[in-house]
């Protein structure tokens, strides 16, 4: 469990990061067309920003199991968007390709009698997206293939040496560890479940419920952002670390 100071560092880099997301945004891409990444990888900086700010405001409430659902979101979008950046020419199109068979299957198990979910050209779009060739693999094979390209051009950043500092550690210490707290499973209800001497009691989540996304959201955001440095080239690199230099800052008198 973390202790109140270092949820405060946490919470305090949190905003340190936002801002300096914001200082992105709003970004206006004029071909979007030809340079789809800067498109979709810009929106994955500021869908993960909005799960970071949404990560430090519901620390002080103690809602660990809902911070823990975003961490994963957060997590997800990071890796992805390491995956893509990496070869944005090839990737960015086995990513709509798979974008495109979920929002099929979405289409395609909608409501009988309702109105369609789809359009005509989105599926006729959808339906081309088939002609590419491959597939996108899973989200531990993207952090994977992601750390293959990141761990060389970015050293100072990311390193095998500490595994919470490669994409493969963040998915397999952040993404697999936030899982349960995502679906309806046993160990997502333990924070609700109490044993005591007059028997099993179920209340609502307490603040000292196992700590985990307050304290990890930054360092993961942070990656991110400094893979959107290198392969954008925003934000500056010494913005990103002076935000997370709050996370060892010593607390306010």
């Amino acid at each position: 469990m973390a202790n109140d100071g270092a949820i405060d560092r946490a919470i305090r880099a949190s905003g340190a990061l936002v801002a300096v997301a914001r200082q992105t945004f709003p970004l206006t891409v004029a071909n979007a067309d030809t340079e789809p990444f800067r498109l979709i990888g810009t929106a994955m900086l500021a869908r993960g920003a909005g799960a970071l700010e949404s990560i430090a405001a519901l620390a002080p409430r103690g809602y660990n199991t809902d911070s823990a659902v975003l961490l994963r979101v957060l997590t997800e979008h990071v890796i992805v968007f390491a995956w893509l950046s990496a070869d944005p020419d090839r990737r960015v199109l086995l990513w709509l390709k798979e974008d495109a068979r979920q929002r099929m299957a979405m289409h395609n198990d909608w409501l009988e009698g309702k109105p369609p979910l789809l359009d005509d050209w989105p599926r006729v779009w959808f339906e081309r997206l088939k002609a590419v060739e491959g597939v996108m693999p899973d989200t531990r094979t993207c952090a994977l293939q992601a750390d293959e390209c990141w761990l060389s051009r970015l050293p100072g950043v990311l390193s095998a040496a500490t595994p919470e500092t490669t994409l493969l550690g963040q998915y397999q210490v952040v993404f697999r560890s936030t899982s349960s707290s995502t679906h309806a499973g046993l160990m997502g209800l333990q924070p609700f479940i109490a044993e005591t001497s007059l028997g099993t009691v179920v209340d609502l989540e307490t603040s000292h419920a196992k700590e985990l996304a307050t304290t990890m959201a930054p360092v993961t955001y942070a990656l991110g952002l400094h893979i959107a440095s290198a392969s954008l080239g925003y934000p500056e690199p010494a913005a990103i670390e002076a935000a997370v230099a709050e996370l060892a800052a010593a607390e306010p008198p």
